[in-house]
């Protein structure tokens, strides 16, 4: 696998001279280690040799190259156990479909929060969705696409539905008012904005759960982020 270039196709939705300097940094990072490094390597190997190599830097540069090694651990084959796998996917779908049952009475933020969780979980090899461009959804008559893949799950294609469609009515510049949504939120290009337009905070996800934990007896805000991402990728192995 070339590293590198799957970590360029992560980045889009970035500012460019923010994809620039992740892309140079991760590129330098490799080129110290060794030639080859990056493209004939397993995922573990170059995110170890890196891990390593970034104890070594100066902390203003080892941040630089933070993203390319989430990136990377993210990539590594998942860990989570059959049952613990089982019981994270099933009460995170279970608990949105009880959401989804009550949308009239809620919040824009819980409708963000459950699309949120919706497409990490729907795409868990994608890296954080508060970073995907809007134009990663779309919807075609009764159909969900994300990535271009079709959603089939009900609850995640309710989630999703609901909330770009309220994205891209509120982004249109004669509903902004309407809407009390700022003009950076309309210009941004994210899927999941913040208000000012920009990229949700890193904690964005982990809120997301919490919040949803409250509507559930359901513990799967106990689990990290990884290890729901985990659960998703067998979830998606065995699934289809």
């Amino acid at each position: 696998m070339d590293s590198l270039a799957t970590f360029e196709r992560a980045l889009e939705g970035l500012k460019p001279e923010t994809r620039k300097k992740y892309l140079r940094a991760a590129r330098n990072a490799i080129e110290a280690i060794g030639e080859g490094s990056g493209t004939n390597e397993s995922v573990s190997e170059l995110a170890e040799k890196l891990q390593h190599q970034s104890l070594l830097l100066e902390p203003s540069k080892r941040g630089r190259i933070s993203p390319f090694l989430r990136f990377l651990r993210d990539l590594q084959p998942p860990t989570a156990a059959p049952n613990r796998s089982m019981e994270i996917t099933e009460s995170i779908i279970a608990t949105l479909v009880r959401c989804l049952e009550k949308t009239a009475s809620q919040s824009i933020a819980a409708k963000r929060d459950w699309a949120l969780i919706a497409a990490f979980c729907f795409a868990p090899t994608r890296g954080t969705p508060r970073k995907w461009p809007v134009e990663r959804l779309k919807t075609r008559e009764d159909k969900v696409f994300l990535w271009s893949a079709s959603v089939e799950v009900p609850s995640f294609k309710r989630a999703l539905y609901l909330w770009l469609d309220w994205r891209m009515r509120s982004a249109r510049p004669e509903q902004q008012h309407l809407f009390r949504v700022s003009e950076g939120w309309g210009r941004s290009r994210l899927l999941f904005p913040n208000p000012q337009g920009k990229a949700l905070s890193r904690g964005a996800l982990r809120n997301a759960l919490a919040r949803l934990q409250k509507t559930s007896n359901k513990a799967f805000c106990n689990y990290t982020a990884n290890q729901i991402r985990d659960a998703f990728i067998i979830y998606w192995t065995e699934n289809g």
